[in-house]
């Protein structure tokens, strides 16, 4: 069973496309149907919205600060502004963020769903791959959302968009970035370019070729962004997932 779902996830992670995140593109409706939209209260009638990856039939991955009260995730969603046939509405039973998740490098978070996402062609966990892998300065990623998209306005993506984004050194990375322990972190995105995550992206993926490589945790330095690095904290990601339950 393992085996056929990454199959099936790398064959959609190679058909995304798009016809025009900032400095993106649409993806083909339901091309990566790992992706998950959470939205969640954080003051009264304010409301937050993030990104998450499915990584298991009732686990979500995505960043610490992407955390409220009354917690619901979408799967299977492309627009998440008009409701699609293909939506799966789950409540969060079960919040854990990383230990110490207000130090850098440790803004990840695990979600726990009521109810096991039914799996068909719209959704579909992404395992993770928990060797890990280097990625190297010059490699070029993907991060996809449903965030701002346009840097001269403040809309939010309605449809799911994802954008290009070439990894920086450490170096540059610490220089960009000085008070953050850059080992824990993946720094992305080209000066030249105006690609970039931005607002409402927050917990969504970080793909290298066909691996979960990062988070995105942000960056108040565009378009370069920073993105906690999965392979950190594979380890207490497959045991949390382990001893994950919902309360009755």
């Amino acid at each position: 069973m393992g085996s056929l779902i990454f199959f099936l996830v790398a064959c959609h992670i190679l058909s995304i496309s798009g016809d025009e995140i900032i400095g993106g593109t649409e993806v083909s409706p339901h091309s990566m149907p790992y992706m998950a939209f959470l939205k969640f209260d954080i003051t009264g009638n304010t409301y937050k919205r993030c990104g998450g990856i499915l990584i298991s039939e009732d686990v979500v991955l995505t960043a610490a600060h992407c955390n409220g009260t009354n917690m619901q995730v979408i799967l299977g969603a492309h627009n998440i502004i008009s409701k699609e046939n293909s939506w799966q509405v789950i409540k969060v039973c079960k919040i854990l963020p990383r230990q110490q998740h207000n130090k850098p490098g440790n803004d990840i978070m695990l979600l726990k769903l009521r109810e096991k996402a039914v799996l068909n062609r719209y959704v579909l966990p992404l395992p993770i791959n928990h060797n890990g892998g280097k990625v190297n300065p010059g490699s070029v990623c993907s991060v996809a959302g449903w965030g701002i998209y346009k840097d001269y306005n403040k809309d939010e993506a309605p449809t799911l968009r994802k954008v290009d984004v070439k990894v920086v050194s450490a170096e540059i990375c610490s220089k960009t970035f000085p008070n953050i322990d850059v080992k824990k972190f993946i720094c992305a995105g080209d000066p030249q370019e105006k690609k970039y995550a931005y607002n409402g992206d927050s917990g969504g993926p970080l793909f290298c070729g066909m691996d979960l490589q990062g988070i995105v945790h942000g960056g108040d330095k565009p378009p370069t962004g920073l993105y906690t690095k999965v392979s950190s904290h594979a380890k207490w990601i497959k045991q949390t997932i382990r001893t994950m339950k919902c309360k009755k």
